[in-house]
């Protein structure tokens, strides 16, 4: 999977510099914009090997087997935390939410975007809720639609 990744970013890089190059004609590209250029060609390698040749791998069955080991969140117990704070952006985030967002949502996605999907997936972490596995998992969609109308809410681009 390496070779291959490293492969994918080889022909990836040469055309992300080019077009950048394209839009900054009189720009030469420095060093940290060129290792940020790199970072994002493996990145988007990384999540080309994963979706095609892991995720199909990935069956319902196994979703939902990961989704029923999680505790129950009771919404209405006492003293549980509101499942809503995520929205009020007060959220520290962990390695973990970090980890699961990049992998989830990646870097293609706004700002606003990540910073509540962040919030999101660390109270879903705190709660012990079910969270996504895959991009292609539904509850990843479920939870993009949260964001979004979280985002429309507060009159921002839902991006």
């Amino acid at each position: 999977m390496t070779t291959l990744m490293e492969r994918l970013v080889d022909i990836t890089l040469p055309s992300m510099l080019e077009n950048w190059h394209e839009f900054h004609p009189h720009c030469r590209i420095d060093a940290n914009r060129k290792a940020s250029l790199t970072e994002l060609a493996r990145v988007l390698a990384r999540r080309d090997i994963l979706r095609l040749h892991l995720y199909p791998e990935v069956t319902a069955e196994m979703l939902s087997a990961r989704r029923t080991d999680h505790r129950v969140f009771i919404r209405n117990s006492p003293g549980s935390p509101d499942p809503e704070r995520w929205r009020g952006g007060a959220v520290r985030s962990s390695q973990e939410a970090e980890r699961i967002t990049v992998m989830i949502w990646g870097p293609i996605r706004s700002l606003d975007f990540i910073v509540r999907a962040l919030s999101l997936v660390q109270v879903r972490i705190d709660d012990g809720l079910p969270l996504p596995v895959t991009p292609l998992d539904p509850l990843a969609q479920l939870l993009t639609d949260q964001i979004h109308a979280q985002l429309i809410a507060e009159s921002l681009p839902p991006a």
